[in-house]
């Protein structure tokens, strides 16, 4: 693999948990203002399906690390078995992300029990924004997705390095995507922050 490719290797995987990480800051309600169960509910569901996110994008980081190195070093037999494993989890991440999104969502429909016009515009700020941010975080899981079929046709070819320009390619779009999702991470905890007011004691 090019040192440039090998480079754009590194930057993917460190977007593993920068999508999620933004889903532990709302915090808990005080006697201020009242906040409706179902917000509470969704909120410790949105929680939850973040914490296995994080988990399996933590696991994903290190697996494009080992693909990298696989495929640099030509073990394309080993590289494969580890792209295979990489698509089921990332078909999962998927699946993970657009749960999220429905958590958030009902988050936003009960938005308009919470006694307070600025706290009701506030929430609907902030939880867009996290919204807008699964939104990205999906897309990108998409073009991850087909680089890992790109790479997977790749190391099964007879013509490995035939691949190369084509998987570059891919790689230059995905990693695109990596600067768009952490300034919306940076807006999106501006925005809770400013939510959390409310209830700050």
């Amino acid at each position: 693999m090019p040192k440039k490719q090998a480079l754009l290797w590194l930057k993917i995987s460190g977007i593993a948990m920068v999508a999620v990480a933004v889903f532990f800051v709302f915090r808990s309600p005080n006697k201020r203002i009242e906040v409706p169960p179902e917000f509470l509910e969704a909120k410790t569901a949105s929680v939850a399906i973040a914490e296995e996110i994080t988990g399996l994008s933590s696991q994903a980081a290190a697996n494009l690390e080992a693909i990298s190195r696989e495929d640099k070093a030509g073990n394309y037999e080993k590289a494969v078995d580890l792209v295979i494993v990489e698509i089921k989890r990332n078909n999962e991440i998927r699946e993970k992300c657009i749960g999220l999104l429905s958590e958030l969502q009902k988050m936003i429909a009960s938005l308009g029990e919470i006694k307070s016009v600025q706290a009701q515009g506030a929430g609907l700020q902030a939880i867009s924004a996290e919204m807008t941010l699964v939104n990205q975080l999906i897309s990108y899981n998409g073009g991850l997705q087909n680089l890992l079929e790109q790479l997977r046709l790749k190391f099964l070819s007879n013509s490995p390095k035939d691949f190369d320009a084509a998987t570059s390619s891919i790689l230059q779009q995905v990693n695109d995507q990596v600067s768009q999702i952490n300034s919306q991470n940076r807006k999106a905890q501006t925005l809770i922050r400013e939510f959390n007011k409310y209830f700050e004691d």
